[in-house]
């Protein structure tokens, strides 16, 4: 089985670092880019029933997704930058008004690497490993041809990396859909373009983290004899002005009669590995960032939580498929390594995520006991979280992970020499194909952290169920603690039980029903009278790294408005904010239903 999954994590200290000397957008884009990878999944298991527990692992599921990167546990951010605390120094007066931060203190050379490491390919991948033999992603190949492009002609005539970079046979559809980045876009060329190109693909396409000279994307078709044909031709018009108009500039089209001068049509790629994107893929692919010590750090930092997350989310994705059970006594898990270490981070922190979420609740359940192998690449052996260990290939484990950030899918096989009831290959995405969804199920009753003393007039809290709650909000909201009066509120929205919450104004209103929504498996309706105070509240969301929000007020059109809709039922936003007017409409509250 094979899917895309999405979750990421990256450290507040280095996206505000990078931010300072590279375009927010580009930035970003490599984040979100980060964000989707795919799994395969090979399991001899039946299907386990892990059905009692899925409430509080739906919200764990949709805490790690919440954003598109967002933050890892507040746990993991100081494991990793205890490795790094001669770069790494504390916000001491946010810390006075009880805000977390963490600023990085490097030069400018440093802050290059953090950036290149971002740019993710495989070093290795090159020489005789780059043949249809070597490589699984040959076996989606159209005809002999697009082999030849791949494998031949690619390393011949430009650099080697492009046999990595370039994904085949993605569908035309989706890449029309994933280009309309607003709702305009989607009206100016979707309507209708999805139907006519269904289940059409391309041979080749390159999706860009970021605009790269106001595009996109690059394609290339390598065209048989039958291209000739007068329909063929017209189908191929069509398709090249969609792509075109998505921003994916004009398609490379190789005829096969001319593969002799392939090179004349190669210039465009040639001239890409001018630009800044292709030039740091070239230079980690030429001169990877983990020869050296500097290099080293600047992958730890940038990429161990996105492998960590995905880790994580694999391991929630085989619970909820019955792959794993949740009531074994024990999980024997190997993880090998091919780059970035990570393995025994995320085990340690997936338990530090879930404590909380079950101590809240009252509920004794804990995590099987999980036992960890991991082995980790030679080439990360000065790496800080690099392990020495092996993994047993004379055991047999409930499960073994083959992840690798730097590597795209579709370039090797997950190793076949170790014994487990389920293996996963985990590999980063070519490019986004899937939209994330969130969990959703009835709504848990939390315990009570506290009850009010009516003859001293004042809320007593239980210590031990705060500091649970504490945890969650330091992990989220980078908040120390909370302020008077925001327990009490949450107390009694936690428990199910209407409450209206009174607070000066800064005092931390938002905080109280952002976080108790957060500890539910579902979706969050904000009634917002007030235009300007809605998009506040949902630009601090994202401020917080949580972007599965969405608004719906006067300032959307129609069409906007339908799109916005559409995402509250399929379950594709936490939050969403609507004016009160909007409950007046009867399609509005229908839809909710």
């Amino acid at each position: 089985m094979k899917k895309q999954l999405q979750a990421g994590f990256v450290l507040d200290c280095v996206k505000e670092t990078l931010e300072t000397e590279y375009k927010t957008s580009e930035v970003q884009g490599l984040l979100k880019q980060l964000s989707y990878f795919d799994i395969e999944v090979k399991s001899n298991n039946s299907q386990f029933d892990n059905s009692e527990l899925e409430q509080t692992l739906f919200v764990a599921n949709n805490i790690i997704s919440r954003g598109l990167p967002t933050r890892p546990t507040l746990w993991l951010e100081n494991k990793i930058l205890d490795c790094f605390k001669n770069i790494i120094e504390q916000d001491k007066k946010l810390l006075e008004i009880g805000s977390i931060r963490q600023e990085l203190k490097v030069d400018e050379t440093f802050i290059q690497q953090l950036f290149r490491a971002l740019h993710i390919i495989d070093p290795e991948i090159k020489g005789e490993k780059i043949s249809k033999h070597q490589m699984p992603s040959w076996e989606n190949l159209g005809s002999d041809f697009e082999e030849g492009f791949l494998f031949e002609q690619l390393p011949k005539h430009v650099s080697q990396m492009w046999t990595q970079l370039f994904e085949p046979q993605r569908e035309l559809e989706n890449i029309l859909r994933f280009s309309a980045t607003t709702e305009d876009e989607i009206d100016k060329y979707l309507n209708g373009s999805i139907q006519i190109f269904n289940e059409q693909h391309l041979d080749f396409s390159l999706e860009f983290p970021y605009e790269v000279n106001n595009q996109r994307g690059v394609i290339v078709e390598v065209d048989g004899s039958q291209h000739e044909e007068a329909n063929q031709k017209f189908i191929d018009g069509n398709r090249d002005t969609a792509t075109e108009k998505a921003k994916w500039g004009k398609a490379i089209r190789i005829k096969t009669t001319e593969w002799n001068n392939i090179q004349n049509k190669l210039g465009l790629i040639k001239n890409l590995e001018e630009e800044q994107l292709f030039k740091l893929l070239k230079q980690n692919f030429e001169s990877p960032l983990y020869s050296d010590k500097n290099g080293l750090n600047a992958l730890e930092l940038s990429l161990i939580p996105f492998a960590v997350a995905r880790i994580q989310k694999t391991i929630l994705h085989l619970i909820f498929e019955g792959t794993l059970n949740i009531y074994s006594n024990e999980w024997n898990i190997a993880i090998l390594e091919r780059d970035i270490p990570c393995g025994h981070l995320a085990i340690q922190d997936f338990e530090e995520h879930l404590k909380p979420l079950f101590k809240l609740q009252g509920v004794s359940y804990k995590l099987p006991k999980i036992n960890v192998s991991v082995e980790s690449n030679l080439k990360f052996a000065n790496a800080n979280f690099y392990t020495s260990t092996v993994i047993d290939k004379n055991k047999k484990y409930d499960l073994f992970i083959d992840i690798s950030v730097l590597q795209r899918n579709g370039l090797t096989k997950i190793d076949k020499s170790i014994n487990a009831e389920t293996k996963v290959l985990v590999r980063s995405s070519h490019s986004p194909k899937t939209k994330r969804s969130f969990k959703t199920s009835e709504t848990i009753s939390y315990k009570k952290l506290g009850k009010r003393n009516k003859k001293e007039n004042k809320f007593e809290e239980n210590v031990e169920q705060v500091e649970q709650l504490e945890k969650i909000v330091q992990n989220i909201f980078r908040k120390t603690g909370f302020r008077p009066g925001q327990v009490e509120i949450i107390n009694r929205a936690i428990q199910g039980k209407s409450v209206i919450g009174l607070l000066p104004t800064g005092s931390g209103k938002s905080l109280t029903y952002q976080l108790t929504s957060l500890l539910q498996p579902g979706m969050v309706i904000v009634i917002d009278p007030i235009k300007s105070l809605m998009k506040d509240q949902y630009e601090g969301l994202l401020k917080n790294y949580i972007d599965g929000a969405i608004y719906i007020n006067s300032s959307l059109n129609a069409k906007q408005r339908e799109i916005a809709l559409d995402k509250i039922k399929n379950a594709e936003t936490i939050f969403a904010f609507v004016s009160p007017e909007r409950l007046q409409d009867d399609r509005f509250r229908n839809d909710l239903l």
